[in-house]
């Protein structure tokens, strides 16, 4: 009984290596469904790859193209030989007429798949090429401007195994399998993973992500974003100072690490103060007839304030003024607000502004009328009175 036993196990153990072997044997890999590109002879497997180009909302995609590179690595396990072709660098494009639906957060992710990796690569004898595949840091068609945009690019690697198997006639080689490997995410951190290097834009996760930042109205030439007072009226006091409040909302692009923005009001006689403006709390400050405070060019710490940010701001209201603000969002067309509040206005990468107006007409000095009007009141009935007297007194003589 016992040696029927380890008969059997013996059994099985042989049957499990040598399917073993046969796997290796064949150079399949063994990993799930989905994560490998199987191919024949009349479709040879191939892969895609994929970029996700990650904007704020309010900023515009810049035409520019990404490029990839393939790097041989080994060759049948061993250093690449002459006969391992190489592959060309690979070019993803955009155009600044791409667009993408922002999250809940105003991040705008723009995804374009590259086209067959190995179109047109020809190898010559059946075997595992492997190649090291990163990309490129630095775009064409599209210069950066130092100071005012960013170009953050991926740091991802990956590892991709091309197997390739003789043609059933010996005719050839075909292409079989292709397997990606992440080895490096996109911040340049170890990460292993197998990826879908397929042709669906949706699923491929062979992908590498960058994020591009730009400056508020930088496009238009302007400051990223300006708030400024007029006051109007023949009563209207240009000596007064209005009160108000300013809350920054964060771009989803900027860095966690940045907390505020340097901001610098202009007084109408020239004079200038620096202040700092914090994210996500009110910033109080007060403004007087020609007066603007504005967030302009800087290149130290903590930056300008980037397009994707969106503002608040509120002039407290004054007893016999009216208040309005015409405000341009991006760009767009300029509308006036009737109220002491600007809410959630979006900085884009054109112009932006909330321009207050004060106004306070002459009022009519009716005052003295008011205030003597129980006199007059008392006039008028004491004269109603006596008309009245005398009529009565005509008729009772008419009679």
């Amino acid at each position: 009984m016992k040696s029927k036993k380890m008969k059997s196990l013996f059994t099985k153990v042989l049957g499990m290596a040598m399917a073993l072997g046969l796997v290796m044997g064949t150079g399949v890999p063994v990993m799930a469904a989905g994560e490998v590109m199987e191919g024949t002879e009349a479709a040879p497997a191939d892969a895609y790859l994929t970029k996700e180009l990650q904007v704020a909302e309010g900023v515009t995609v810049p035409s520019a193209t990404f490029s990839f590179k393939f790097e041989q690595v080994r060759e049948d396990g061993g250093a690449p030989t002459a006969e391992m072709p190489a592959i060309t660098d690979k070019n993803i494009s955009y155009t600044n007429a791409d667009t993408a639906v922002p999250d809940a957060s105003g991040l705008k992710k723009i995804k374009k798949i590259s086209g067959k990796i190995l179109d047109g690569v020809t190898f010559t004898h059946a075997g595992e090429y492997e190649y090291k595949v990163t990309e490129v840091q630095t775009i064409t068609g599209h210069t950066l401007d130092a100071d005012n945009e960013t170009m953050q690019f991926s740091k991802a690697e990956y590892k991709m195994r091309v197997i390739v198997n003789n043609k059933a006639d010996g005719s050839g080689v075909y292409v079989k399998y292709v397997v990606v490997d992440r080895v490096l995410n996109d911040a340049g951190t170890a990460e292993a993973a197998k990826v879908n290097p397929g042709d669906e834009v949706t699923a491929n996760t062979f992908m590498f992500t960058n994020v591009f930042t730009r400056e508020g109205s930088l496009l238009d030439g302007k400051n990223p974003l300006e708030i400024n007072k007029t006051v109007t009226g023949a009563a209207g006091d240009k000596t007064k100072e209005f009160d108000f409040s300013l809350t920054l909302t964060k771009s989803p692009t900027e860095s966690a690490t940045v907390t505020e923005y340097p901001a610098v009001i202009t007084r109408a006689d020239g004079t200038t103060e620096n202040v700092t403006v914090p994210v996500g709390a009110a910033f109080t400050f007060k403004l007087k007839h020609g007066d603007t405070l504005s967030f302009g060019n800087t290149t130290t710490y903590p930056g300008t304030l980037p397009a994707g940010t969106r503002y608040t701001v509120t002039e407290t209201g004054v007893n016999g003024y009216t208040t309005s603000a015409k405000v341009k969002e991006n760009g767009g067309t300029e509308t006036t607000i009737d109220n002491v509040t600007v809410t959630n206005k979006l900085v884009g990468d054109h112009e932006n502004y909330a321009k207050y107006t004060n106004d306070k007409s002459v009022t009519p000095p009716t005052g003295i009328i008011i205030n003597n009007l129980p006199f007059i009141l008392l006039i008028g009935f004491a004269m109603g009175a006596f008309a009245l007297f005398i009529v009565a007194k005509r008729r009772r003589s008419m009679r």
